[in-house]
C-alpha cells in the first residue's frame, strides 16, 4: 500500500459539532494507531495536553519534551488529537492567535480539521437525542423551528466557521463532510483524511459509521418508546423523574436487544418524516464549501427509510409509567 505523505511536525486537531462523530473518530484512530504510525502520525498524546495549552499552561508539554516520552520529539512525527470540546476554544480569536505562534516556537504547525455532518443528519441527531432524553415531546417540525430560533449558528455553518477560515486560511483549517447512510459501508478511509490534509480539496462525503455497529432497530424502539412516554405524561418530565424514566427505558430496550450506544448510527433516513429542512441550512454548507475551495460539496447519497417494529411499545410505555412513583396516573397514548 502506498503511504500518503504528511508534513512532519503538524499538530492536527480533529474537532466538530457532533460529540458522537468525534468519539467515533477517536476510537477509529486508536484502533488504527499502528497503521498511522507507519504514515508518520502519532495519535497518543496525553489527554490533558491540549486543554492545558489552550489555557496557556505549557508545563505538561515541557515535561513530555524533556523526558522524550512523546514520540514526535525524537521521531519527527505529526500529531493527531481528536476532541470535540476543542471547537469552542478554537473559535475564540484571542486563544487561537496566541496558540499558533506558541506552537510555531516549538516547531509545530497548527492544522484544524473540522468534521461536519450534513444539515439533515445534524438536526436529526439533535432531535433523536432530545427525544430519548425525554426533553422534547413535540413534532420534528416544531423542534426544527425552535432550534433555528435559539441555536442558528449550529446549523448555519458558514456564519459559524467563516471567521475561523479567514483567520487560519485554507491551509490552516480543513473541512470534511460526513453523510448519513443506513447500509453497512467499510470504515472511513484514513487515506482520504490524509488527502484532505495534504491538498485541502473536497472529497466524496465519508459514510461515517462507528467502530462497533449499533442496532438501529433497538435505537428506533427506544426513540419511539420515549415519545410514547412523554405523550402519556402530557409533557416532558423534569429532574429526578426524567432521569429515572430515561434509565427505565434504556433497561427495557436493552433486555430486548443488546445495544450500548444508541445514538451513533445515522438518523436522518430514520426519523425525518415529511418535513423539509429550511433551504438556508443547505445553502450555508455550500457557501462554506465555496469559500474554502471554490467548489461545492460532492453530491451526497440518497437513502432509503428503514422500517422498525413498534409492536408492544404502548403496553411497555404504560408499564414504565406505572413504575415511576409520583407521576400523574393519567395516560394518553392516542394519535
Amino acid at each position: 500500500m502506498a503511504q500518503p505523505s504528511i508534513s512532519p511536525r503538524d499538530l492536527v486537531i480533529h474537532t466538530g459539532q457532533s460529540s458522537n462523530l468525534i468519539a467515533d473518530l477517536s476510537r477509529q484512530v486508536e484502533t488504527n494507531r499502528h497503521l498511522l504510525k507507519h504514515w508518520g502520525i502519532d495519535c497518543r498524546p496525553p489527554e490533558s495536553l491540549l486543554p492545558a495549552i489552550l489555557r496557556n499552561n505549557w508545563k505538561l508539554w515541557q515535561r513530555q519534551e524533556q523526558r522524550r516520552r512523546w514520540n514526535p520529539w525524537h521521531r519527527k512525527k505529526a500529531v493527531w488529537v481528536s476532541d470535540q470540546s476543542m471547537l469552542s476554544p478554537l473559535l475564540q480569536e484571542r486563544r487561537l492567535q496566541r496558540l499558533r505562534p506558541q506552537l510555531e516556537e516549538r516547531g509545530f504547525r497548527l492544522v484544524i480539521m473540522v468534521h461536519l455532518l450534513d444539515g439533515e443528519e445534524l438536526m436529526a441527531r439533535d432531535y433523536a437525542r432530545a427525544v430519548m432524553a425525554l426533553r422534547w415531546g413535540g413534532t420534528f417540525g416544531d423542534f426544527v423551528a425552535k432550534r433555528l430560533q435559539h441555536h442558528p449558528l449550529r446549523y448555519h455553518v458558514d456564519r459559524l466557521f467563516m471567521p475561523l477560515l479567514e483567520r487560519c486560511g485554507a491551509l490552516g483549517v480543513r473541512f470534511v463532510l460526513h453523510t448519513s447512510q443506513t447500509a453497512r459501508d467499510p470504515e472511513p478511509s484514513f487515506e482520504t483524511l490524509l488527502d484532505v490534509l495534504r491538498t485541502g480539496h473536497p472529497v466524496q462525503p465519508l459514510h461515517w459509521l462507528p467502530q462497533h455497529q449499533t442496532s438501529s432497530q433497538a435505537s428506533l424502539r427506544q426513540f419511539h418508546l420515549s415519545r410514547l412516554v412523554v405523550q402519556g405524561l402530557g409533557k416532558p418530565p423534569k429532574g429526578a423523574r426524567r432521569q429515572q424514566l430515561v434509565g427505565l427505558i434504556k433497561k427495557s430496550i436493552e433486555r430486548e436487544q443488546t445495544c450500548t450506544n444508541m445514538i451513533n448510527h445515522p438518523w436522518a433516513p430514520l426519523v425525518i418524516e415529511q418535513v423539509e429542512l429550511p433551504e438556508s441550512i443547505a445553502i450555508a454548507q455550500q457557501r462554506l464549501a465555496r469559500k474554502a475551495w471554490g467548489a461545492e460539496w460532492p453530491q451526497k447519497t440518497l437513502h432509503q427509510r428503514e422500517q422498525v417494529s413498534l409492536e408492544g411499545l404502548e403496553s411497555l410505555a404504560e408499564a414504565l409509567l406505572r413504575k415511576a412513583p409520583g407521576l400523574d396516573s393519567r395516560r394518553n397514548f392516542s394519535g
